[in-house]
Parts: C-alpha cells; sequence; structure tokens
C-alpha cells in the first residue's frame, strides 16, 4: 500500500511540475540557444566603422549567466530562492561578455561583468536545478517547488504569456480601420506575421484597393510605407512581365479576372518606376526606406539588399526565390476572398492566435538593450572620437540590467522599444500565496492585452467554437478584465520543441511521391511547413501522403514530431475554403491530446466507401491537435454506449474526459453542469480568495501578510481526475460542514448563515494570519544595546499601544533622536519570530506577528458553487435545532438563496456528501458525470433508505429553544465550505482622534490613514429620512470641522471685522459677533474672494 502511495504521489508531482513547464523550457532556451543566437545576429550586423585613419571592429564572441552566488571573502557561495525571500534581496546571476577588438593591428579579447539579470526559479541557471524533494527539504524549501517565476526584492513576480497573432501563418482579414489608411483601401487585407529563431517578430501587409491594385504596407522602425505589389516581386528576383502575367493566370479564378487585376498592377507600378531592370526597382526601393536607415554609408540599392534580407519574411533568411513564391500565395488568398471563394480568419479567435512565453519575451527585451546600448557605444563614441575605452565600454551597458530588472519588477517596457508587441506595461504580476490554486493559476493565465479595455467592440473577449479545449469557458476575470484575461484549459499543453528542418521533410515527402512542381496546372495544391512554400501535389496523391504522416505521427517513429499540426482540408475550390495543405511544427503552439482509433485501410480506401473500410481496435493512442487541425478531424465528445449511433458515424479521435475542457480551479466545482453559468464564474474567483495550506515552510518565509487555515479537512465530493491526479489533498483549503436548510432565525436572510457556536470552539474554520515588518539599524556590539533597540523577544504577547522597535536617527542639531515604533492595531498578536539580517554596515531586522483568528461576525464564508454568505450570528449550541439521532448543524442556511442562484449542484453536493460519509467513500462529483437516463439523485435516494434516512435527505429536527419538533421536514447534509480572505479584523475602521485634512480640516477617511469610514452625502440623506437631527450635528459639526468666525452683522462680512458700534436704547454694543459654522464654508468664501466673487451671509429673521 505504501508503494502504491509513493508512485501515486509521484506522478502527481511530476504533473504538478507540468504545469510551470512552458515558463521554465522558455527561459531555458533563452538562457542557452538564446544567446547563441544573439551572438550570430550581432555578427551580420554593422559593428564595422571604417574611418580615415583607423579602423576599429568590435565584436561580440561570447555571452553568459552565471548562477546566483554571494561573495564572503572572496570565496562563492550558492544562493538558494528561501535565502533571497528571507533577506528582501533579488535571485540575480552575472550576465558576462566576451569582447574583440581590433585597432590598429592590435587584437584584444576582453571579458566584461556587465552586470546582474534575475534568474528564473528551478530553470538551467538556478541552484535548485534537478534537485529531488528531499534535497529540497534538507535546505528548508518547498517540497512541491515548481519554479516558473522570479524574486526581486522578496517577492515573486511572474511574466504573463500573451497572445499575439499566430506566427508564419497567412491571415485574411477584413477591418474597418483599413479603411482609414486611404481613399482607396477596402477593408480586405492579409497579413503574415514572420517569426524567426531568436523569436524576433516582422508584420507583413497587403491591402486591396479599390481600383483593383494591392498595396503592401511595411511598418519598419516604427515608420509606416506603402509600395506596389509588383515592385516588391520584382526586387525579389529578376522576371519578366509575360511570366507574372502567366503564373498569375493559374490562380483560377477566371482568365478575365486574374488578367485585368495584373495588367492593372503592372501599370500602376510603372508609374512609380521602370521595373524592367531590377537595378532600378532596388533604386526606387532604397530612396523610400532610406528615411528609416540610421546608417549613411549605404546606397540606396545596399539599403533594398538589407530590407530584402534582414526585414522581409525573416523566416526564410535570404532565400528570395521562397519568399517571391510565398508573396505569391498571399496575393492568391487576398483574391480569392475578395472573389468570395475564401472565408476570413477571425483574429480574436484562439485559431489565429499564439502566446509570447515569458522565456521569450525576456529573450526579445535583453536582445533589443543589448544591441541599442552596442549602437549608442558605437554612435556616440567611436565614430565622434575615433577611439575606444574600456571603461565607457562597461558603462554603456549598464542600462541592459537595469532595464531587464525593471520589465521582471514592474512590468514595463523602455519608450523607445522597436521590437512588435502589442502592449509595454503590465507585462508582469505579483504572486499571492493565499491557497495552492491560487498559486497554479497564475501560470496557466493567458491575457490579450490592456488595450482591448479601451475597446467598444465585444468581439474580442467572445468564446469562438475554435476554443474548445484550449481557453476555459468559466474560468474568467470579473469587470472590465472578462473575457480578456482568460485560462487555459487543464489538458492544455505547449510545443516548446524546435521545428522541423525544412529540408529533411522535403527530402521525406520525395519519398513518399511528392513531386515538386511550380505553378503551372490548376488542382495542383500548396503545400506550406513552418511558412515556407515547399512545392505542389496532386490532391489523391497527397491523400495518402497526409495519412501516412499522421500515422508516423501517433506511432512516435521517424522524423516526423509529436507535435506536428497537419492542416488539410479535403475540399477543393468550394466556397469557404481555400485548397492547401500546411504542416506547423515551431514553438508556442496551443496543444491537446486526444485518443486517436487505430484503424486497418482497405485496398480501395480512397474510391470506396463501404460501411467496413476500419476496422475499430480496443487500444487507443494519443495525438496532439492544435486549434486549426480539430475542426477537420471527426472527433466524438465521449464514448457512446449505443452502437447503433456508433455504426452510422465515423469517429477518427476520441475525447480523454468531460472536465478536459475547463480550467484547473473551473473543475474543482462539483456538479458544475447544474448550475447557473455565471455562478461557475463567480466560484472561480472565490476559490481563489479562500485561505487554506498555500505551503508547509512558513517559518521561512516573511510575506507581508499570510493566511494559513489551521484545521483543514479534504472534501468529501471531489473531482478525482484533478483533486487525486494533481495530489490536492496536501493543499487542502475548506471544512465539510454539517448545513441545515431552515429559516430559523432572522439573522440567517438570503445568503447569511448562522453557525454553532460549539463549532467555532471546535476549532471550526480557524485560522492564523502572520504579519511582517522590517527595520534597519545600525551594528551593535553588545546584547544591552539590542535590548535597548528591540525590547521584544519570541513568544511575547502585544497589544495595542507596545513598542516594538526603536529607532535613532540624526535631528538638525546633529543630534541623536529617538523614535519608537508602536504596534498600533487593535488585533492581540504574537512576536513569532525576529530575524537579523546583515547588510553592509547595517542590519535588517525583520519582526513576524502571529495572530489566531476565530470565526467573527461579518466574516465571508462561501460553498464551492459561488454563492457567498456573511457570518451573522454565533448561535449558542443550545439553541440550535437538532435531529432524531442527535446531530446539531454547523451551519443553518436559508432556502431563499437557492431559487434566485440556481445552483442545483448544492443540493445534490448535500446529497452526495451524506452518503460519502454514511458509507465511508469519496464520491467522484466531475462535471457530466451523471447519468442521464436515471439520475444519480434517485442512487442517493436509495443509499439513505439502506442507512435508515429519508429518500430526500429530509429529517424532523426539534427546536433548541422549545424542544418541540419543528412543523416542517429539514433538508440537511454535507457541504465543503471555504472561508473567504475578507474579514472583519481586516477591513473595520475605529479611529478615535483621527488625523484631518490640512486644507479642509476634516478628518481623513481610509484605514492605512488612521481614518475612518466616510460619512458621505448617502449616509447625511439616511439620518435625514429618520429625522436624527442631532446625530447629523454631531456627525457633520462637533466631530468634523466645526469653527468659530466673526460676522459683522451690519455688512454680513466675514472678512471685513472693523470695530462697529451700534447704540440700542442709549446703550453701546459690538456689531461683529460669532458664529459657529463649518471649517469647509470659510475656505469655500476664500476661494471665490480672489475669482472676485463677494460671499455674504444672510442673517435670519430672528
Amino acid at each position: 500500500m505504501n508503494t502504491l502511495k509513493c508512485q501515486h504521489s509521484f506522478i502527481a508531482t511530476r504533473r504538478i511540475i507540468f504545469i510551470t513547464k512552458l515558463h521554465l523550457e522558455s527561459f531555458n532556451y533563452a538562457m542557452t540557444q538564446g544567446l547563441f543566437l544573439i551572438i550570430s545576429g550581432l555578427s551580420s550586423y554593422f559593428l564595422d566603422f571604417i574611418f580615415s585613419k583607423y579602423k576599429i571592429v568590435i565584436q561580440i564572441t561570447g555571452l553568459y549567466v552565471s548562477k546566483p552566488y554571494s561573495l564572503k571573502k572572496e570565496i562563492k557561495y550558492k544562493v538558494i530562492p528561501r535565502q533571497c525571500k528571507e533577506t528582501k534581496s533579488s535571485y540575480k546571476g552575472d550576465f558576462l561578455s566576451i569582447f574583440h577588438i581590433n585597432h590598429r593591428k592590435e587584437r584584444k579579447n576582453f571579458l566584461i561583468r556587465i552586470g546582474k539579470i534575475p534568474i528564473m526559479v528551478k530553470s538551467l541557471k538556478c541552484n535548485l536545478f534537478n534537485a529531488n524533494s528531499r534535497q529540497m527539504v534538507e535546505i528548508d524549501e518547498e517540497n512541491l517547488e515548481m519554479g516558473g517565476y522570479f524574486i526581486v526584492n522578496g517577492a515573486e513576480k511572474i511574466i504573463r504569456p500573451l497572445l499575439v497573432p499566430k506566427r508564419n501563418f497567412i491571415h485574411v482579414v477584413s477591418r474597418i480601420a483599413n479603411l482609414k489608411k486611404h481613399k482607396l483601401y477596402t477593408s480586405l487585407s492579409c497579413s503574415f506575421r514572420s517569426v524567426d529563431k531568436i523569436q524576433n517578430s516582422k508584420t507583413f501587409h497587403l491591402h486591396y484597393l479599390i481600383s483593383g491594385n494591392i498595396h503592401v504596407r511595411i511598418v519598419f522602425k516604427k515608420h509606416e510605407f506603402f509600395i506596389p505589389i509588383v515592385i516588391l516581386l520584382k526586387s525579389l528576383i529578376d522576371i519578366s512581365d509575360k511570366k507574372l502575367i502567366d503564373i498569375f493566370g493559374y490562380f483560377d479564378l477566371g482568365n478575365k479576372y486574374t488578367r485585368q487585376r495584373i495588367l492593372t498592377m503592372i501599370r500602376e507600378a510603372y508609374s512609380y518606376c521602370n521595373i524592367s531592370k531590377r537595378k532600378e526597382v532596388l533604386n526606387f526601393m532604397g530612396k523610400i526606406l532610406k528615411t528609416a536607415f540610421d546608417f549613411d554609408f549605404l546606397t540606396n540599392s545596399e539599403i533594398s539588399e538589407v530590407f530584402l534580407s534582414k526585414y522581409l519574411f525573416i523566416h526564410l533568411g535570404s532565400e528570395y526565390k521562397s519568399k517571391f513564391d510565398l508573396l505569391l500565395l498571399m496575393v492568391q488568398k487576398l483574391l480569392y476572398a475578395y472573389k468570395g471563394n475564401y472565408s476570413e480568419n477571425n483574429y480574436d479567435s484562439i485559431e489565429s492566435q499564439e502566446l509570447l512565453l515569458p522565456g521569450h519575451l525576456y529573450l526579445i527585451y535583453l536582445r533589443e538593450r543589448f544591441e541599442n546600448s552596442i549602437y549608442n557605444y558605437f554612435l556616440n563614441k567611436i565614430k565622434k572620437e575615433n577611439k575606444y575605452t574600456l571603461k565607457y565600454l562597461k558603462n554603456s551597458f549598464n542600462l541592459v540590467t537595469i532595464d531587464i530588472e525593471k520589465l521582471v519588477s514592474s512590468g514595463n517596457i523602455c519608450f523607445n522599444f522597436k521590437e512588435e508587441l502589442i502592449q509595454l506595461s503590465g507585462l508582469s504580476v505579483s504572486v499571492e500565496r493565499l491557497n495552492f490554486g491560487r498559486f497554479l493559476s497564475y501560470f496557466r493565465n493567458i491575457h490579450k492585452g490592456n488595450f482591448l479595455l479601451q475597446s467598444k467592440k465585444n468581439t474580442s473577449r467572445k468564446i469562438f467554437p475554435h476554443s474548445w479545449g484550449y481557453i476555459c469557458p468559466v474560468h474568467t476575470s470579473d469587470g472590465l478584465l472578462c473575457g480578456i484575461s482568460n485560462y487555459l484549459s487543464f489538458s492544455v499543453i505547449f510545443n516548446s520543441s524546435n521545428s522541423i528542418e525544412k529540408k529533411k521533410f522535403k527530402k521525406y515527402l520525395i519519398r513518399n511521391g511528392f513531386d515538386e512542381i511550380e505553378h503551372t496546372q490548376k488542382p495542383f495544391i500548396p503545400i506550406l511547413l513552418d511558412g515556407k512554400l515547399l512545392g505542389f501535389c496532386e490532391n489523391l496523391k497527397l491523400e495518402w501522403i497526409i495519412d501516412k504522416i499522421r500515422c508516423e505521427k501517433i506511432s512516435r517513429l521517424g522524423i516526423i514530431p509529436k507535435s506536428m499540426e497537419i492542416l488539410y482540408n479535403r475540399r477543393i475550390f468550394t466556397k469557404g475554403f481555400f485548397s492547401s495543405c500546411s504542416f506547423l511544427s515551431e514553438e508556442n503552439r496551443l496543444l491537446r491530446p486526444v485518443l486517436c482509433n487505430n484503424y486497418v485501410h482497405t485496398k480501395n480506401f480512397f474510391f470506396s466507401k463501404k460501411a467496413n473500410q476500419f476496422n475499430f481496435q480496443t487500444e487507443k493512442e494519443l495525438e496532439l491537435i492544435g486549434p486549426n487541425e480539430q475542426f477537420l478531424l471527426n472527433i466524438q465528445f465521449l464514448e457512446n454506449e449505443n452502437k447503433e449511433n456508433r455504426k452510422k458515424f465515423f469517429w477518427t479521435h476520441l475525447e480523454i474526459d468531460s472536465s478536459i475542457i475547463l480550467s484547473l480551479v473551473a473543475a474543482l466545482t462539483p456538479f458544475s453542469d447544474l448550475n447557473q453559468s455565471p455562478r461557475n464564474t463567480y466560484q472561480c474567483q472565490m476559490f481563489k480568495q479562500s485561505i487554506g495550506v498555500p505551503f508547509y515552510t512558513f517559518w521561512r518565509r516573511n510575506d507581508t501578510k499570510n493566511y494559513f487555515l489551521l484545521i483543514p479537512q479534504i472534501p468529501v465530493c471531489r473531482n478525482k481526475l484533478i483533486q487525486d491526479g494533481m495530489y490536492l489533498d496536501a493543499f487542502p483549503i475548506g471544512v465539510n460542514a454539517v448545513v441545515a436548510v431552515l429559516c430559523y432565525t432572522s439573522f440567517d436572510m438570503e445568503d447569511a448563515m448562522v453557525i454553532n457556536n460549539f463549532s467555532i470552539d471546535r476549532g471550526f474554520f480557524s485560522s492564523k494570519v502572520t504579519t511582517t515588518s522590517n527595520f534597519e539599524m545600525k551594528k551593535f556590539s553588545y546584547k544591552k544595546e539590542f535590548e535597548q533597540i528591540i525590547p521584544v523577544s519570541p513568544g511575547k504577547h502585544i497589544s495595542r499601544g507596545e513598542v516594538i522597535f526603536f529607532s535613532q536617527i540624526k535631528g538638525k542639531t546633529q543630534k541623536n533622536q529617538r523614535i519608537s515604533v508602536y504596534y498600533d492595531s487593535y488585533e492581540k498578536s504574537v512576536i513569532e519570530c525576529l530575524k537579523l539580517t546583515l547588510k553592509k554596515e547595517k542590519i535588517n531586522c525583520t519582526i513576524k506577528l502571529r495572530a489566531r483568528r476565530k470565526p467573527n461576525t461579518g466574516d465571508k464564508f462561501a460553498s464551492r458553487h459561488g454563492q457567498k454568505g456573511v457570518f451573522s450570528m454565533n448561535c449558542p449550541c443550545i439553541d440550535m435545532p437538532f435531529s432524531e439521532i442527535g446531530i446539531v448543524p454547523d451551519i443553518i442556511f436559508n432556502p431563499h438563496g437557492f431559487p434566485s442562484r440556481m445552483t442545483i449542484g448544492v443540493i445534490v453536493e448535500s446529497l452526495a456528501g451524506k452518503v460519502s460519509c454514511l458509507n465511508g467513500f469519496f464520491y467522484d462529483s466531475s462535471p457530466f458525470c451523471l447519468n442521464k437516463k436515471h439520475l444519480e439523485t434517485y442512487c442517493f435516494g436509495e443509499k439513505l433508505r439502506e442507512s435508515g434516512f429519508k429518500f430526500y435527505g429530509n429529517e424532523i429536527f426539534y427546536s433548541g429553544y422549545t424542544g418541540e419538533p419543528l412543523k416542517i421536514e429539514v433538508y440537511n447534509g454535507i457541504i465543503h465550505y471555504q472561508r473567504l480572505k475578507h474579514m472583519v479584523n481586516d477591513k473595520f475602521q475605529v479611529s478615535e482622534i483621527s488625523p484631518r485634512n490640512s486644507i479642509t480640516r476634516q478628518p481623513i477617511k481610509g484605514k492605512k490613514f488612521g481614518g475612518s469610514i466616510r460619512f458621505g452625502e448617502m449616509e447625511r440623506d439616511v439620518l435625514l429620512g429618520h429625522g436624527s437631527t442631532f446625530l447629523l450635528h454631531d456627525r457633520l459639526q462637533l466631530s468634523s470641522d466645526l469653527h468659530s468666525i466673526k460676522i459683522n452683522m451690519k455688512t454680513c462680512d466675514m472678512f471685513s471685522l472693523k470695530p462697529v458700534y451700534k447704540k440700542i436704547h442709549d446703550r453701546t454694543f459690538f456689531s461683529n459677533k460669532n458664529a459657529f459654522l463649518p471649517y469647509a464654508s470659510k475656505f469655500l468664501a476664500t476661494e471665490l474672494l480672489v475669482l472676485n466673487i463677494k460671499f455674504n451671509l444672510v442673517p435670519s429673521d430672528g
């Protein structure tokens, strides 16, 4: 039994670590192949500057990143992430570079330490890489440390994956924004996002004009250029007009249509320049693109060559013929779409998108900052002074490490970033470990971009059919981020391996009967691999090749990777489909596993459609498919028991489980298919707000605030695929409570609930809260000095007003002034620990406080069905109702909370929990698992009858006040409840003497500033409606800004206060009298005087 448990926990640990795989592997790629690709890219960059007297050549021959370490007396010690969390420091490694410099026939090599950059935990550059669980426990790290995040100043940071257009794929879209480009432009356009191995991206656009022409829109270094398509085609290869017309004639759109289009395009191109010669075309393009180039020594034709080789279709390198073929294919798709023979792509759907992984974003920004610093060094130092200095070379690279750390800490990118990116802020988020499920959800979160928050269109927030199995339809954020911040489904994985080599794949196709044919005949279908056109093939032969490739992909034999995506529609020249075959094998693509049916071909597979042409076998193998591919396959939702239905349809694939379409958090909701859909969305948010057991090394962590559930329980009703498969029982977040549905007191209205006092005394939802404070002080030499600075010790109970720290600062008179720090919370706490860390000449003191919290009136609780309620009454056990067998419920819930919420899953969970506790087993509450012919509730009822209870779970209860039986039967059962982090002790605001605003002299609101809750206009209207005038006078005047002023009774002026005498009955009186008004009114009067508006007070008739 122990060996089975060990095997189960080992597999579950592997599954948990797999969640952070996309973060880790992308960062490992950046630290290995990425650094090598930066060097190879810089070698071809313009680093050679020729001057009149000197020739200085600086080349970078190596880039290295070391593992984090610390130096003590010139000895290196390894640094682990736990130490950085404790000392509030950053987990960083050295960034080193090797420079090779040729100057005046002198050759020198320099190793320069540029600075330190953040290192991802558990990556190749982390000191915990490949450490097993036993080694992690020995160094006080988490047993299930997954990594995938950074540590900056002691805080855990994650770079969020961003949704970007799919790489090396042709997209045809119709947008209203295209009409704003020019008067002649239509809404139809074709785009291609080209990405190379170093993750650089360049987007290329084709626009269809009203006149029938096609223009190319190029965005280069934030400059926008428009060039006719024929000019760009002629600049790539030397081709005659006749051959170009012949190629366009093979598009099969009608001879007249294609001939008119190409003739108008050629005529327009001749109006700009003579396109018969390639040199004149390159010279014309160089004149246009010269404004975006910073190099003065290049000619126009050289600028065009640089642009064509390094900025146009960068994934193809310098293969001009391949770029020419791809450009023709884009024109062909655009013409098909305008004619109505090709359906447009949806930019907002997952079929047209991929993920920009954290490590790749890290690599892009590192390369751009590195190249920018090199260029500035050449431009500012060498080009002006014709010499180099090693000191200035080091200083020029300091901004590289500063900007990288700023990206991880704040998520912001500098304004002069020239690469393509959908947003420059909000790229990283802080990790809050409230519970383990919340921590896991950070790694499955994807973001579409903050710019969509201001968009008036709702198409970007919708879920399209292609999202099935890839994006969770339930788990999303509330408010403005609804539909923009989504979460991936549980089964989604990423392709992180390198793409297949195009030459090998082409040889493989040729061995299997593929003939490389150019644009010659109409029925031939183009074949593409990762955005490169390999050739054309017949439809009949191509079907046989694709079936063989799919079989080889599943069998794990040969060169076909398991993550390859095969896109081929067998419908030729039908409206809505463009006949093409694409193979995708590059990284960053979303994939999900399905079961593939093994089948045996008959001899006449393509010509006969017999019922027995496939022989199904019992064994099924997994196949990874993409969002575009799944719509071209016949996938059965679940294995149907009805054999007749199975004979009617031919299913090539089968879904693994019904709950794999949900995210990790959404799948934990029991019987979620029985609830109203918004309630499942609310539960995903409440799950991430509930407190539990987030980690086990709590004595080592120094977080600002942490919650810890003291007596948690694992749920009785559970999704076994995730709860058991991910080993989440090690991190429970709730309690199984006996809930009675009853109107017992007036304190349980709607979602409010009554809790048994005896259950609270027994430890029901007891939790602890730890808060950490940091102070800096000078070194001390003896123990008495330490006691004078810190008068508290671990284990001491403290309350409000006690001193916890003394600090000495220099005053204006150069004398040390002693300042004391008091404990200002109303909650009694205990000093859990004191930690002293040495930082150069100062000591950082960390004081950790612990407070135990029982459920208090006003705290929030929630079931696992999106129904949160407020703890409204702490009822004594003797007053609680009880059943015939003496069971007293823990929670009383009002029945009026069910009809409006329509959470049927709570009722079923109550029955299932009751049956599970009576029979001693866990029940699988996965969605879509109930038998629809015979409801599972009948099964629960029969089991309740066997145990001596009623069929529907109702019982006779007795009143705790009178002891008499209640007139109605009470429905009760076991429901798993969660305690949310919203507690009264954190929210209530009480201040005896509140600080005041220096301008208005009114009390300041907010607990952060020591204020209270604001008494505003709505609260004033309530008291006016009740006639509480004295209370209003106390709140708005006596306790606020009541101010005494003098008023001249003659002029009714409060500013000109000269002594004026008045005679009444032969007696003289001063006419200036005191009045009590709010100070805000006097402040208003002084501001009106500045505008030359006089403010007088009119006295009453009395």
